[in-house]
């Protein structure tokens, strides 16, 4: 599972995650747990998106749509963006 190794990655070394000195690792799982609702589930909301994401950063509830609207979209991948670029460089 993807969210497995990146806790490992966590855990080897957080700095990855750190992007402008904000730990922003619950924010990447939700990221990868609201991508597996769209896989797998609709995009509705299971008891899983609470535990693959870390808790509930967006207030939502069993049943309801995950949408991935434009914003939502724009921020999820400015951030992926800056978390890949941490992993590519060999400074961390």
């Amino acid at each position: 599972r993807v969210k497995s190794l990146l806790v490992m990655l966590y855990n080897y070394n957080m700095k990855y995650f750190m992007i402008e000195d904000i730990d922003y690792s619950k924010k990447i799982y939700e990221i990868i747990a609201r991508r597996n609702l769209h896989l797998h589930k609709n995009g509705i909301i299971d008891k899983n998106y609470f535990e693959q994401s870390a808790g509930n950063l967006f207030n939502l509830e069993i049943g309801n749509y995950a949408e991935i609207g434009y914003i939502y979209y724009q921020r999820a991948y400015n951030i992926l963006s800056k978390f890949i670029n941490n992993l590519a460089n060999s400074n961390i």
